[in-house]
């Protein structure tokens, strides 16, 4: 009697490791969260510096970029030009191995932790700038100074810098998409403004660790 009890402990145990939509959300499912936390840190905080902390992302905003690294398509059916949806080393490889259930749990789990800020060393002339600049051309997407992912517009105050940056030229050069308004503000700061405002908003952003 004792084996038996023994064996079907050990046969739930087995059968939970490996159904991760057996999990609850306030529980890490370790096959799945492992893969992501190697890169994007302890429950989703970064260590950075190039790689996003997705951490207290929105759920919708997290199943829409990971759909679009693993179908090479946008939420409207509309495809996207680079090779593995967003421009990646290894994510567009990723995502393919992800059903939408799976999905759904990850987005799930990591929206529901923290997004941990690390302190970042940050010209204050730049920051003074950048937030004039986020004012006129970025609040409306990304309110209260960037803190709050608004209609999958992702949290940018506190991401690390070096990422930001590479994400706004890759926008500004077309390699990753943008929705019409936000394209059309971002072309509009970097005509009036310089290639230098991209960095004064950078600024900003990587500025609030609080």
């Amino acid at each position: 009697m004792a084996r038996k009890a023994t064996k079907s402990v050990f046969m739930l145990f087995i059968a939970l490791m490996f159904n991760p939509t057996a999990w609850a959300v306030g529980d890490a499912p370790p096959l799945i969260a492992g893969t992501c936390v190697g890169c994007h840190g302890h429950e989703g905080s970064s260590m950075g510096p190039s790689i996003p902390t997705i951490a207290g992302l929105d759920v919708e905003t997290f199943i829409h970029m990971m759909k679009i690294y693993r179908d090479n398509t946008d939420s409207l059916g509309d495809e996207h030009f680079f090779l593995d949806g967003h421009p990646s080393t290894i994510m567009g490889r990723i995502a393919k191995g992800y059903t939408d259930a799976e999905i759904e749990v990850m987005a799930k789990y990591f929206g529901s932790k923290p997004f941990v800020r690390q302190v970042q060393k940050v010209d204050q002339k730049k920051v003074k700038r950048g937030r004039i600049l986020h004012q006129q051309y970025c609040e409306k997407c990304h309110e209260q100074d960037g803190h709050v992912d608004v209609d999958e517009g992702g949290i940018l105050a506190g991401q690390w810098m070096p990422y930001l940056r590479h994400s706004i030229i890759d926008f500004n050069i077309g390699s990753r998409k943008l929705p019409r308004d936000m394209s059309r503000r971002l072309r509009m700061m970097i005509r009036r403004y310089g290639q230098s405002s991209v960095d004064d908003v950078v600024n900003f952003y990587g500025s609030q660790n609080y």
